[in-house]
């Protein structure tokens, strides 16, 4: 990736951040969820950012698969965007 994607995605992961600061309190009203809860969700869906990295450490998807353990610049691109908006 060249030094403009990678200013993108550093504009591009605030701008989500932004965002899900504003969606959230609305989902966690409509739902009725508890604070605790809502917190709770937040922390094991950034959880997942790890877990999908270390994909890419596993031979199976490394060899086989078009995706897994961030090693394409799409992968990026939603990372920043899931990122931004989870964590």
């Amino acid at each position: 990736m060249g030094p403009s994607w990678l200013v993108l995605i550093g504009i591009l992961t605030p701008l989500m951040g932004i965002v899900g600061s504003l969606a959230f309190p609305h989902i966690q009203r409509r739902l009725g969820w508890s604070n605790l809860r809502i917190v709770i969700f937040l922390a094991l869906a950034v959880s997942c950012i790890p877990a999908y990295g270390c994909l890419g450490f596993i031979p199976f998807v490394k060899h086989n698969l078009p995706f897994g353990g961030l090693t394409t610049p799409g992968e990026m691109f939603g990372l920043a965007i899931y990122f931004g908006m989870y964590g």
